[in-house]
């Protein structure tokens, strides 16, 4: 059976100088709770209701000092994670970053960077 999640936002993940403070900001404007995740305290999980909708974690602080922005970070799906990387530079991903980031039983992740299109961003 093919998956429902191909294209479809999957996850989402802030980088904050205060996660504490960001997840009461939008516990009171979206409803969301937060709990620590079990395998990394720093890491809070955002809830709706009982499931999972993303997380919050702090934005390093070399990040910091290089001036990098609190930013979200979408995470959408797809059927094959290597199929979406090939598919992303097929289509004209430039300068690609792509490094794996969690390997686990349940999910495979991988962050696509364009670094061209990055710096037009950011700018």
């Amino acid at each position: 059976m093919a998956s429902t999640a191909r294209g479809h936002f999957v996850w989402h993940e802030l980088l904050t100088t205060d996660p504490r403070s960001a997840t009461a900001f939008y516990g009171k404007v979206a409803g969301w709770s937060a709990k620590a995740w079990d395998a990394d305290p720093g890491y809070l999980v955002l809830m709706t209701g009982d499931s999972p909708m993303g997380g919050v974690l702090a934005l390093p602080p070399d990040a910091q000092r290089k001036g990098e922005p609190r930013r979200w970070l979408p995470y959408i799906g797809t059927e094959d994670v290597e199929v979406g990387v090939w598919e992303a530079q097929r289509l004209g991903l430039d300068q690609p970053l792509v490094e794996e980031v969690q390997k686990e039983a349940e999910a495979r992740v991988r962050a696509i960077i364009d670094l061209a299109r990055e710096k037009e961003f950011h700018q």
